[in-house]
């Protein structure tokens, strides 16, 4: 890299300094002094030194740093609003029950096969009146119109203290909390890149 730029700057020099010597010689004659002439040459190679410089990082950032700044813009909103998108068209689940599986909190919920479920899948746990997120849940069991998920990361743990204290004798669901698929974000990275990726025309 070091090598082409240093091969570009002196290209562009040696075009600026030989259009500065036409200029100079067409443009000084006999009656200016060597002192002056010395200081209009010096003035004009260093003059041609920082042009060349300017143009050269002025041709890189417009071939080079300005599309991946606008290449990186272009992935973060294009992110963002899908993620916004995705995540408003997410209808909430609510819960059908609270049960024990090996010691650890599985609530019910009344998803399965027929809704395209498959295990692993995730789901967070909102609190209802101000949308914090308390949970994460993993489908672990499905059936064909329901499904069971456990506890993958207790993100609010008095809550599901709470649930896991009752589970054994009382199987209400949940109260106060939302629950909706979770937007994988490597999935959407993903679907990006392939984006960017694919072939135009």
């Amino acid at each position: 890299m070091t090598r082409k730029w240093a091969a570009q700057f002196f290209a562009l020099f040696a075009i600026g300094l030989a259009i500065a010597s036409v200029v100079l010689a067409l443009s000084t004659d006999d009656s200016l002094s060597h002192g002056r002439v010395a200081t209009m040459t010096f003035q004009a190679v260093l003059t041609v030194g920082v042009g060349s410089v300017f143009v050269l990082f002025l041709h890189h950032g417009i071939t080079v740093w300005l599309p991946r700044v606008l290449r990186r813009v272009a992935v973060r909103v294009t992110f963002k609003t899908v993620r916004l998108a995705l995540a408003e068209r997410a209808h909430i689940v609510e819960p059908s029950g609270i049960t024990p599986i090996e010691d650890d909190v599985g609530v019910g919920l009344p998803l399965g096969l027929q809704d395209g479920l498959t295990t692993g899948e995730r789901f967070v746990v909102l609190n209802t009146a101000s949308q914090a997120k308390w949970g994460v849940l993993q489908v672990s069991q499905i059936q064909e119109n329901s499904c069971v998920c456990t506890v993958f990361d207790r993100i609010n743990p008095n809550f599901w203290d709470s649930l896991e204290g009752r589970m054994r004798h009382d199987a209400s669901p949940p109260q106060g909390v939302s629950i909706r698929r979770e937007i994988p974000e490597e999935y959407l990275l993903d679907w990006l890149s392939r984006l960017l990726k694919a072939p135009r025309g």
